[in-house]
């Protein structure tokens, strides 16, 4: 399939797709994110409204945590980026084998 794509239409027009795409689901995800959010409501019971229970994550850690996921994400992505690219290039290398093999066969 991505030795199809490559070959029909030029490298710069499919990274424009990919990248509305990306911009447009981004944009989706953000905007039902905040739709949530905003519908939900979250009232306090507890006596002590500063009170947190021991052994829950606090507030302050919680730039870290995303961090961490936002890298793992990141990397689970570009390691799959980087398999695609890789097995892009064996399929074309086979297809340029059978293709010089079926030429010397024929000839």
């Amino acid at each position: 399939m991505v030795s199809d794509i490559a070959e029909n239409r030029p490298n710069e027009f499919i990274s424009l797709r990919y990248v509305a795409a990306a911009l447009v689901m981004a944009t989706a995800v953000c905007t039902m994110h905040y739709t949530g959010m905003t519908t939900a409501s979250v009232m306090c019971t507890a006596a002590n409204r500063a009170a947190m229970l021991s052994g829950l994550l606090r507030p302050a850690d919680m730039p870290v945590i995303v961090a961490i996921i936002a890298l793992g994400v990141a990397g689970i992505i570009g390691t799959d980026l980087l398999v695609q690219r890789i097995q892009a290039r064996s399929v074309a290398s086979n297809d340029a084998r059978l293709r010089s093999s079926e030429s010397v066969a024929a000839g």
